[in-house]
């Protein structure tokens, strides 16, 4: 009888180490395809912040070249370079009107990164903020010169 009962025990404990073991593996498994989840979650907000700086930087410097054009109007003496600049200057506040669509979209995608990002600050929403009051900045200077 105790040999009966030894090997029963033997048996009983094989059976639970193997539990523990496939229970062990199991947590194993899922550990690595969360980590692998967080990692390609990560890549991906690591695509769209590099798209949005890229975006945003472009942007910046179309402003920058816009309002550097804008400081650089001289008006003209006779009427008929008054006409030739004041086509000019509306055809540039086209353009100026054009981009604030792509200004807008940007400061969006700012405002979704921001809300994608709990745990650290960033100074994105100030860079889209700059955006924004840049493009306003430029886009009054744009009908102050048509006015003129």
């Amino acid at each position: 009888m105790g040999s009966f009962a030894l090997c029963r025990q033997v048996r009983f404990s094989r059976d639970n180490i193997y539990e523990v073991k496939l229970k062990g593996i199991h947590k194993h498994v899922n550990y690595i395809v969360h980590c692998s989840s967080s990692i390609d979650s990560l890549n991906q907000k690591l695509r769209l912040w590099n798209d949005f700086e890229e975006k945003k930087e472009e942007c910046m410097n179309w402003l920058k070249d816009t309002d550097t054009k804008l400081h650089a109007v001289d008006l003209k003496p006779t009427l008929e370079t008054k006409v030739e600049q004041l086509n000019e200057l509306k055809t540039l506040q086209g353009e100026i009107k054009a981009k604030e669509l792509e200004i807008d979209a940007i400061s969006e995608l700012a405002l979704n990164l921001q809300r994608q990002v709990v745990t650290s600050k960033s100074n994105s929403g100030a860079s889209s903020s700059d955006l924004t009051i840049k493009y306003q900045q430029i886009s009054h200077k744009i009908k102050v010169c048509n006015l003129r």
